[in-house]
């Protein structure tokens, strides 16, 4: 029959026992002091949490993305979106990002898509806008709204994609004549997207683009293709 492990209170203590199970007496450490402690100060502290609750956030959009009902897609895209663009480390601001990528690929995409719409950047056409001058928080902004729509689109119909259109081409537009060769290549992806579900029927939307905007939306559609 099975032999019931021995308590705590058994295990060999004298030098021969211990010289039988491969051991040594104990050694006591050396006291560390207080200058060879390391000392996290709040910030770090703070940071630290952070990453962890985005970490975790992520995890849920990933794997029980059926318990993400309309509020609380409107409360973390928010909050993904703040501490995707706002000052931290790059841990932060990458898992942050990844988890918003994850949400449009997994949380009911017409949620994803009326809480994304909310954060969609349209110029201020009093106050003469433009990504030109836009602050780096906005132009951070749009870049990661430009790429979670990216991941969205496929997921919507025909119909939710042409009636979103209009609201998303001055972001486009913007985006397309940015100096920011990332900006540029965001929606440049975003349009083949939208080619891949609509045809050219966007590339008509979208007719204002220049001839070199149209050739290399042409390119990529091709790549895709």
């Amino acid at each position: 029959g099975c032999v019931a492990p021995r308590p705590l209170t058994q295990l060999p203590t004298n030098t021969k026992d211990s010289a039988a199970i491969g051991t040594t007496s104990p050694t006591i450490s050396k006291p560390v002091t207080s200058d060879e402690t390391e000392v996290q100060s709040p910030a770090t502290t703070a940071a630290a949490s952070r990453c962890l609750y985005l970490q975790g956030v992520r995890a849920l959009i990933k794997y029980v993305p059926q318990y993400f009902q309309k509020d609380h897609v409107d409360i973390v895209i928010d909050k993904l979106l703040h501490y995707s663009t706002c000052s931290g480390s790059y841990e932060q601001v990458h898992t942050a990002e990844r988890a918003l990528e994850n949400m449009a690929e997994t949380v009911d995409p017409m949620q994803c898509m009326e809480a994304l719409s909310k954060h969609v950047w349209k110029p201020d056409t009093t106050a003469a806008e433009s990504s030109a001058n836009m602050s780096s928080e906005n132009v951070a902004a749009v870049l990661i709204t430009l790429r979670a729509l990216s991941k969205l689109i496929c997921r919507l119909s025909k119909d939710s994609i042409r009636k979103a259109l209009p609201g998303l081409k001055p972001m486009i537009f913007e985006s397309l004549s940015s100096r920011q060769v990332d900006m540029r290549k965001a929606a440049v992806f975003l349009i083949v997207e939208m080619h891949a579900s609509l045809g050219d029927d966007v590339l008509s939307e979208l007719e204002s683009m220049n001839p070199a905007q149209q050739k290399l939306v042409s390119i990529y559609i091709g790549r895709r293709s």
